[in-house]
């Protein structure tokens, strides 16, 4: 059925008095609202991206760079509208994730919390149970979960996450991936732990690959032979 032309006008003068409410509030809390992030990739982004991937077996530079070009996180996100996006959003005194991403839906604003991990790192052991960092990653979901269970919805309010609940939207950033059409889920303990833990799970080769596919039409990086690090080993 189609709506009709009131309905239509109804629908969108309430998602524009959402979007106003969420600037107020979201930005009273250092929320910054990306709209345009896709105009904001850039080729120096992704040749910036990979040098540093090249050079840092680290987590703190990767959120660094992230932080100050959050569009790169906002837009391997791959959904449209306005974003807000937060860097370091405390939990109250006891967590802080890396990236807090809220996006204005029908029902409300539907978080994403975003967990970075090493870049260089073991995901699995010999036993093929998870590596050290990608546990890590996985209990601080838990732990954020837990957090919003004991504060409930209406009590992380005041923390400037409205609608915030435990069932949202998790990615945990780690480690790298050639695999440029599944990423790391072509590996099926990868999908099974994501199905576990209600979670995602990716490289940060997946940023990079997200912002050439935004700067290119034909998703394809035709600088890629020389910019993109190999990934066995050598230079």
């Amino acid at each position: 059925m189609f709506m009709d032309i009131r309905q239509w006008r109804f629908q969108e003068d309430w998602f524009v008095d959402q979007a106003h409410e969420c600037d107020r509030v979201l930005g009273r809390h250092g929320f910054s609202r990306m709209c345009d992030y896709a105009r904001h990739v850039t080729q120096d982004d992704i040749e910036g991206l990979w040098a540093l991937l090249q050079g840092t077996k680290k987590e703190r530079p990767m959120h660094q760079f992230l932080s100050e070009r959050a569009h790169l996180v906002v837009n391997a996100d791959f959904a449209y509208g306005c974003r807000w996006v937060k860097s370091n959003p405390r939990l109250g005194d006891e967590f802080s994730a890396d990236f807090i991403i809220g996006r204005l839906e029908s029902i409300g604003l539907r978080w994403t919390l975003i967990e970075l991990q090493d870049p260089d790192t073991q995901l699995f052991l010999g036993n093929g149970k998870p590596g050290n960092e990608l546990r890590e990653g996985l209990h601080q979901i838990r732990q954020w979960r837990g957090w919003i269970n004991r504060w409930g919805t209406n009590g992380v309010e005041k923390f400037g996450y409205r609608g915030l609940r435990a069932d949202f939207h998790a990615l945990v950033v780690i480690g790298r991936s050639n695999d440029k059409r599944q990423d790391l889920q072509g590996d099926q303990r990868i999908a099974e732990l994501e199905q576990e833990h209600r979670v995602q799970i990716r490289s940060y080769d997946s940023i990079g690959r997200a912002a050439v596919q935004t700067l290119n039409d034909c998703g394809v990086d035709h600088n890629d032979h020389q910019h993109q690090p190999r990934h066995d080993g050598r230079r």
